[in-house]
């Protein structure tokens, strides 16, 4: 891997416009009629959101996605640009529904009601492999949703290895078969949730979860554990991480946030535990705000909190 690529990051997967509703009551379902505080469009999708996170705190970043040639596709594209996400490797696909998400903010919770991803879901035939030789690292928002991205990840992943790029994966819970076994061998990192990684590995304790996905290959495991931290595991090392306390209002795009924060220490040469403790931080900013993307505005937002001066060892 060379020096001078023109990306940090490359984010690979969906971008979704998120309607979001705040305080929405928990008896919702049992009423005519409620009345909200606030609704909002916002950005969505897990390579959309950790595209600009990881813009937020100054890397150069692509996402590599598609979206439907209407009004919300239009808008979710411009955001992209002014945020700072170079958008080019967007493709518009004409009578394509860009993919929409309701979610519901109650305690600070959210429920997510999402429009089928048969009908709405990243559908590219092919990556690019010259990609690969532009970017430090590349990552998958979420694998196990689109079928048709998930058979092309290991021989993607090979190639990226082989050039020394680093490559990363989220995963949406999905109930049926682990299709990403031939995959784990070629990920540097995969970061599932609590709930996720017990799909995957049918492991109820995170370090046993941990144990497993290294023993299929995985480079390093990092368990996302929402209000708890993380517990991170690498084959050299295991430990954990806690979270920040902080009032959650809207934990929607926390893990998003986190995986960008993990990706930018990274890149910049942190070990694990301090990219960690950084990641940590930047989803704990997330949360204190509504909508996935608001919360974390730059790089010296984040350093402020932790007390660093700088992201350097």
């Amino acid at each position: 891997m060379t020096m001078n690529q023109p990306y940090d990051i490359v984010c690979i997967g969906c971008m979704v416009e998120d309607l979001l509703l705040s305080d929405v009551p928990k008896d919702f379902y049992l009423r005519d009629t409620i009345f909200l505080q606030k609704m909002e469009s916002n950005i969505g999708g897990d390579a959309a959101n950790q595209a600009v996170i990881s813009a937020h705190l100054g890397n150069r970043t692509a996402l590599v996605s598609e979206r439907g040639a209407d009004g919300s596709g239009q808008w979710l594209h411009e955001f992209l640009t002014r945020e700072g996400v170079d958008t080019s490797m967007i493709e518009v696909v004409p009578g394509r529904r860009t993919p929409t998400s309701v979610l519901a903010i109650t305690d600070g919770d959210r429920h997510a009601m999402i429009l089928p991803l048969s009908e709405t879901g990243y559908g590219r035939p092919e990556l690019d492999y010259g990609i690969l030789d532009r970017t430090k690292a590349v990552s998958i928002g979420s694998m196990k949703m689109y079928p048709r991205l998930d058979e092309q990840l290991p021989a993607f992943f090979r190639a990226a290895r082989e050039k020394g790029v680093i490559t990363a994966g989220d995963v949406m819970q999905k109930k049926g078969p682990d299709t990403l076994r031939e995959v784990y061998p070629y990920l540097d990192y995969f970061f599932p949730n609590e709930t996720e990684g017990e799909e995957v590995t049918g492991e109820s304790d995170p370090e046993k979860m941990a144990e497993k996905l290294l023993s299929w290959g995985v480079g390093c495991a990092v368990i996302k554990l929402g209000g708890k931290g993380c517990y991170v595991n690498d084959g050299r090392e295991a430990f954990y991480v806690p979270a920040r306390r902080v009032e959650a209002v809207d934990t929607t795009g926390a893990g998003d946030n986190f995986v960008a924060g993990f990706l930018t220490a990274l890149v910049h040469g942190l070990n694990h535990r301090r990219a960690a403790e950084f990641a940590t931080v930047v989803s704990s900013i997330c949360v204190q705000h509504i909508g996935t993307t608001t919360g974390v505005k730059n790089l010296r937002q984040v350093l402020d909190v932790l007390g660093w001066e700088s992201l350097a060892e």
